[in-house]
């Protein structure tokens, strides 16, 4: 279970495919309830979202929406480059991707920005618990 509040993670990369840097978003909850952890987490191959989370997340990122990944197989809730090109939640998250930084020079590149919705839901995706609380604690939140 994926509880609030939620979190809009942005940040500035380069698209793999053209090269322009784009904002790249990230959905972070203050909680997942699982008989292991009760942490914040990204919440990441989100295949289904509440509607009005969904518009609240476009409002800031149009480009963040389902879209099929080929080198997976999967369809899920990720960013995509204005040249169309999908941004992968692997890419995006993984130990030196740009939701991972290592060290203070990633953090102060990072935006976090609070989101209204305040219900929690379930849905299938993976929790992933690496930087998410460094972020959230941080970086500041609007």
């Amino acid at each position: 279970m994926f509880e609030p509040p939620f979190y809009l993670v942005e940040t500035e990369t380069e698209c793999w495919k053209c090269g322009k840097v784009q904002t790249m978003s990230a959905l972070a909850c203050h909680l997942v309830r699982e008989e292991v952890y009760d942490d914040p987490a990204f919440i990441k191959y989100a295949e289904w979202m509440p509607k009005n989370l969904r518009k609240e997340i476009m409002d800031h990122n149009p480009r963040y929406g389902l879209v099929k990944r080929h080198t997976s197989g999967r369809t899920y809730y990720a960013n995509s480059c204005e040249c169309g090109a999908s941004m992968g939640d692997y890419d995006l998250h993984d130990p030196e991707g740009p939701f991972s930084p290592t060290g203070d020079e990633g953090l102060e590149k990072i935006r976090v920005n609070k989101l209204g919705y305040s219900e929690a839901f379930r849905t299938i995706a993976d929790p992933s618990w690496e930087q998410v609380e460094r972020i959230l604690e941080q970086v500041s939140t609007d």
